[in-house]
């Protein structure tokens, strides 16, 4: 009985890490994206590897006003950005009048991981970090 105790809590109280990271208010999440994010790795496989070239200039600068400044994919964009209720959808209007949506997997102090897919279909799951 202590074992299932035990196991009830520990999913218990990682459940409230979830909530805590996507189920944060709008200022929160304001807060904690409002940065200049430079990236530092991408995901392959569940580990984080090195950038490769196409990647390794990608940035992306988000500003309390609801502007972005970004380099994805080795290309530059400008637009304005919002989040979603849930915290998991980042959508950013391009000055081009088209829109792109960035997944936000995980997101701390210091380190944004978005799921970014292209025009082709391909996912790229970027992490980014700030000083």
């Amino acid at each position: 009985m202590k074992r299932y105790s035990y196991i009830l809590c520990v999913l218990f109280i990682t459940s409230l890490g979830i909530s805590k990271s996507f189920g944060q208010g709008a200022a929160d999440i304001t807060t904690q994206l409002c940065f200049n994010w430079t990236v530092s790795a991408i995901v392959i496989d569940g580990a984080e590897v090195a950038p490769p070239a196409l990647n390794a200039t990608d940035k992306i600068t988000i500003t309390a006003d609801k502007n972005v400044n970004m380099i994805l994919n080795g290309v530059g964009y400008a637009g304005t950005w919002s989040v979603s209720d849930n915290g998991m959808w980042m959508t950013i209007v391009l000055s081009e009048s088209t829109a792109t949506r960035l997944k936000i997997v995980e997101l701390t102090d210091t380190k944004l991981t978005v799921d970014h897919v292209g025009q082709d279909n391909i996912h790229t799951i970027l992490v980014f970090n700030h000083l």
